[in-house]
């Protein structure tokens, strides 16, 4: 009897001990937990943050999408003004030349009535002269 009782002593204080260790074990992956709890608040956070965040550069894409849109636009009516334009200089070069063979024309027209006033006045000073 006294055996056993020593036998059972001796489960009792490894049974203390075993569950010494294993509350040090429970505190240590208590503090773990703690640790893990946290991380897991802060990391929610970042990806609120970072959803934000993409949620912000979407926005900002579909704003530059409508920017490029619009330049593209522009881009499209400067080209089309620019078509006119040169062809507006064509015309404008061809009515110049226009303009420049007329000028021409009439200054040989003037030249002809220059001549002209010149016989006129001869032919009057004659006539003058005679009477």
């Amino acid at each position: 009897m006294t055996t056993l009782k020593n036998t059972c002593d001796a489960n009792l204080v490894t049974s203390k001990a075993e569950t010494v260790t294993a509350n040090g074990k429970l505190a240590v992956m208590t503090g773990l937990k703690t640790t893990c709890d946290a991380d897991l608040v802060d990391s929610k956070a970042l990806t609120a943050s970072w959803m934000k965040k993409h949620d912000d550069m979407s926005a900002l894409k579909t704003t530059c999408d409508a920017n490029l849109a619009t330049s593209n636009k522009n881009l499209g009516d400067v080209t089309a003004l620019k078509t006119t334009c040169d062809a507006n200089l064509v015309t404008s070069k061809a009515e110049t030349t226009s303009t420049k063979k007329d000028l021409a024309s009439m200054t040989d027209l003037k030249t002809t009535c220059d001549a002209n006033l010149v016989t006129s006045k001869a032919e009057v000073f004659t006539r003058n002269k005679s009477l």
